[in-house]
C-alpha cells in the first residue's frame, strides 16, 4: 500500500511533486498522467513565485499549480502567508504522511488560516516533506542513508522557507557519505566541483587541502562570475562561504575559497592567517579583517554593495568596511585555494574543508539562518 493511499483516512490531502516542466520528480509522469492517477500536481516556488526562473503563469500554462512552502507560521524567507498570496502565489505547508509539520498539527495549521498538504512522488510514497528542490537534488545522489536524506532533505527545505536558497549559484556540502555526493552543486546541474590532485576526503567531515603557497591539492567550483548565465553573484551583490572543522592558524597559504589577480583585485576567504581572518570579496586587498583566534565555523565573506562588506562566522557580523568594489574576475572560483589566473592555484588552506556557498548578498539575518541550517546538518552527521 502507497502512503497516499492511507492518507484519506487520516484526513491528510496529498499532492504529486512535479519540476517546473511538469514531470514528477525522480520519476517520469507527466501532469495528465498524474491526474489519471487521481493525484493533483503542484510545484514548489520560491517567494517571488519562481522555480528555476519559470513563472507561476507559465506553470499554470503547463497545467501545474505552483505553491510556496512555508513553516508552521505562515514563513516563507520573512515573507508571511497574506503577501505571498497578493504576490498570486498559494502558500502551503509540507506534511509527513501521517498528518504532522513537525509537532504541528493539522487543526493548528487550519486555524492559521494555513493550507497543507503531504508532498508525494509518482508512486504515491510521501518524500518525506521533500521540496522539489531537495527531491531533485536527492535524485543526483546515490548511496544515501536516512540519516543522510533526512539532513539533506530538512537543509534544503529550511533554505528555501528561509529565502536563501534562491540567492545562491552552489552550494556545496563536503561532509557527506562519499566524495562522489560532496562533489555535487546542490542548487542545480551547473556547477559541481572538480578535484585538482589528490585532497584528502574524509566521510562525513569533508575535504582536507594543503597549506601552502602553490598547492597541488584543492578543488574548483567550475563556476566563473564573468561567463556563468544570469549568475547571483555579482560586482555589488556577492557571498563566498566555507565551514571549516578544524582550527589551522595559517602562516603561508589559508585561503578557504576565492580568486586572484595581479593587480590585486580578489576574492579571499581566509578564517585564520596569523591570527586575523580576511573577508575579501569583489575588490582590493583591504577589505575587512578581524583578530582570529580560532579557524573553526561558517565563515561568510559578502559585499551588500559597492562600498560595503562585511565578514561573518557563525551567523553573527564580526567585521566590515567600505572597501570599494571591483568587478568579479573571469576566473572559475577555486575551494581551499585562490585560483590565480597566473600561478593557477595560490595560497593553499590546510582546513578540514565541510560546506562551501557562492551566491548574492545575505543580510544579517540570512546569515545567521544560513548557519543555523547548515549547524543542524552537520550536528546530524557527526561533525562537531
Amino acid at each position: 500500500m502507497a502512503d497516499m493511499d492511507m492518507m484519506p483516512s487520516l484526513g491528510v490531502p496529498f499532492r504529486a511533486l512535479v519540476d517546473a516542466s511538469g514531470i514528477a520528480v525522480g520519476g517520469t509522469m507527466n501532469v495528465a498522467q498524474l491526474a489519471q492517477r487521481g493525484m493533483r500536481a503542484v510545484c514548489t516556488v520560491d517567494s517571488n513565485g519562481l522555480s528555476g526562473g519559470v513563472t507561476v503563469e507559465q506553470l499554470a500554462q503547463r497545467g501545474v499549480r505552483a505553491v510556496c512552502l512555508v513553516d508552521e507560521n505562515g514563513l516563507a524567507g520573512g515573507v508571511n502567508a497574506d503577501e505571498l498570496r497578493r504576490r498570486g502565489i498559494r502558500p502551503l505547508v509540507s506534511l509527513a504522511a501521517l498528518g504532522l509539520s513537525g509537532s504541528t498539527t493539522m487543526l493548528q495549521l487550519a486555524q492559521r488560516g494555513l493550507d497543507y498538504a503531504c508532498l508525494v512522488n509518482e508512486s504515491g510514497a510521501a518524500t518525506g516533506g521533500a521540496s522539489s528542490e531537495a527531491s531533485a537534488f536527492l535524485a543526483r545522489t546515490t548511496g544515501l542513508d536516512a540519516t543522510h536524506t533526512n539532513a539533506y532533505t530538512a537543509l534544503i527545505n529550511g533554505l528555501v522557507v528561509d529565502g536563501i536558497w534562491s540567492k545562491l549559484d552552489a552550494l556545496y556540502i563536503f561532509a557527506t557519505n562519499s566524495s562522489a555526493n560532496a562533489l555535487l552543486n546542490l542548487v542545480s546541474t551547473n556547477y559541481n566541483c572538480t578535484t585538482a590532485g589528490s585532497p584528502t576526503f574524509t566521510t562525513d567531515r569533508g575535504f582536507t587541502g594543503v597549506e601552502t603557497t602553490t598547492p597541488s591539492a584543492y578543488l574548483n567550483s567550475n563556476f566563473n562570475p564573468s561567463t556563468a548565465t544570469t549568475p547571483k553573484y555579482i560586482q555589488n551583490s556577492a557571498h563566498v562561504a566555507a565551514w571549516s572543522n578544524t582550527d589551522f592558524n595559517s602562516s603561508t597559504g589559508g585561503c578557504m575559497i576565492g580568486q586572484i589577480n595581479g593587480s590585486g583585485n580578489v576574492t579571499q576567504l581566509y578564517p585564520r592567517s596569523a591570527d586575523t581572518a580576511y573577508f575579501r570579496i569583489n575588490g582590493n586587498l583591504s577589505g575587512p579583517t578581524v583578530a582570529s583566534a580560532d579557524s573553526l565555523g561558517h565563515y561568510i565573506a559578502n559585499r551588500s554593495a559597492s562600498n560595503a562588506v562585511q565578514g561573518y562566522k557563525n551567523g553573527m557580523q564580526i567585521t566590515s568596511n567600505s572597501n570599494a568594489s571591483s568587478a568579479p574576475l573571469s576566473l572559475t572560483m577555486y575551494i581551499m585555494a585562490g585560483h590565480d589566473g597566473g600561478l593557477n592555484a595560490q595560497n593553499g588552506s590546510g582546513n578540514q574543508h565541510c560546506a562551501a556557498s557562492i551566491g548574492s548578498s545575505l543580510t544579517s539575518g540570512e546569515a545567521l539562518a544560513f548557519y543555523n541550517r547548515l549547524r543542524t546538518y552537520m550536528t546530524a552527521v557527526g561533525v562537531p
